[in-house]
């Protein structure tokens, strides 16, 4: 069985690294863009690569249960 806790969590670290992108804008005073970008680009990532291996395990399933 595939963990699909990874999906929203990739989600919720695309989510927070724009929230955080949004402050650090308001406040220049605030460090951490590096960081912002990296939990969009890893979150992004993640999850996207999750997603393909959870739809393909279910194209591969529904493709055996038709043979």
């Amino acid at each position: 069985m595939v963990p699909l806790d990874w999906i929203p969590l990739g989600i919720a670290a695309v989510v927070c690294g724009r929230q955080a992108l949004r402050a650090i804008e308001d406040d220049p005073a605030l460090d951490g863009r590096g960081r912002s970008w990296f939990g969009i680009v890893a979150g992004g990532l993640g999850a996207a690569a999750w997603a393909f291996l959870v739809a393909a395990a279910v194209i591969d399933e529904v493709s055996r249960l038709q043979h």
